[in-house]
């Protein structure tokens, strides 16, 4: 691979159809790459990105880092359904969201699913702050 370049930019459409995405990525050297993306294409795409995400939190926890990435601003994205579904194995479940008309899984432990669930300071008000609660 060559040495990646950071990216400035990214502007994007919709095919007219609805069937595909069209990106443009500008890099900050001036580079440019034009993208054709089909939808159906997409949720691989995204498990892909976030497979080397992955894989960079668990360099950054081996390397010793402590401090989590630099925070960003959450935006939420709208989603369309929720649904729970048994895991792997008998210690998760999945929940797919579907979301811009694709629905994404996440497993994740069933205990820790469970005290999320029932455990109100975990809720966040609409700056993303716990949301404070009355006991």
């Amino acid at each position: 691979m060559k040495t990646p370049s950071q990216i400035a930019d990214i502007n994007g459409a919709v095919a007219r159809d609805g069937s595909s995405l069209a990106l443009e990525v500008h890099t900050a050297n001036g580079e440019s790459l034009a993208l054709h993306i089909e939808l159906g294409v997409l949720p691989d795409l995204l498990r892909y990105l976030m497979g080397l995400a992955a894989e960079a939190a668990n360099a950054r926890h081996a390397s010793g880092v402590t401090e989590p990435s630099p925070p960003v601003e959450l935006v939420p994205l709208p989603a369309e359904g929720l649904g729970f579904a048994a895991g792997s194995n008998p210690e998760t479940a999945v929940m797919v969201i579907r979301v811009a008309g694709m629905d994404l899984a996440f497993e994740y432990p069933t205990d820790a699913l469970l005290r999320a669930l029932h455990a109100p300071e975990l809720l966040l008000d609409s700056d993303m702050s716990p949301k404070r609660t009355l006991n």
